[in-house]
């Protein structure tokens, strides 16, 4: 469970030639949210497991 500090950030090309931002936790690898630069301004998706 990442509780504190700042994620690290994996950054890729999309499909769109636009960045995809991925951000995950130092410790574990696990994936947090990713920030779409093709979709709109300040537009993100937070990771949910359940």
């Amino acid at each position: 469970m990442f509780t504190h500090g700042k994620p690290s950030k994996f950054s890729t090309t999309g499909g769109s030639g636009k960045p995809h931002d991925n951000y995950f936790c130092k410790k574990c690898g696990s994936a947090i949210y990713s920030v779409y630069h093709a979709a709109p301004p300040q537009f993100c998706f937070i990771r949910i497991i359940g």
